[in-house]
C-alpha cells in the first residue's frame, strides 16, 4: 500500500471513531431526556395542587423548589 492510501485509511478510521463517539454522546443525552420526561410525567398534579393549597407557603416553596431542582439537574 502506498503512503497516501494508508493516510486515507487512517483518516477514515478516525472519522468512524468520531462518529461512534458522537452517537454515544447523543444516546447518553437521549437517555437523560427520557428519564427526565418519565420523572416529570410521574409527578401527580393533584398532589402539587394540594401542596400549594394547604401547606404553609414556606414549606410549599421549599418542596417545589427541590422538585424543580431535581428536574433541572437530572
Amino acid at each position: 500500500m502506498s503512503m497516501d492510501m494508508i493516510e486515507i485509511l487512517e483518516i477514515m478510521e478516525e472519522q468512524r471513531r468520531e462518529e461512534e463517539y458522537m452517537e454515544m454522546q447523543f444516546n447518553d443525552w437521549l437517555d437523560k431526556v427520557q428519564k427526565r420526561e418519565e420523572f416529570i410525567n410521574s409527578i401527580d398534579l393533584a398532589e402539587i395542587e394540594c401542596i400549594t393549597s394547604y401547606w404553609k407557603p414556606t414549606e410549599a416553596v421549599r418542596y417545589l423548589s427541590r422538585l424543580v431542582t431535581m428536574i433541572v439537574t437530572m
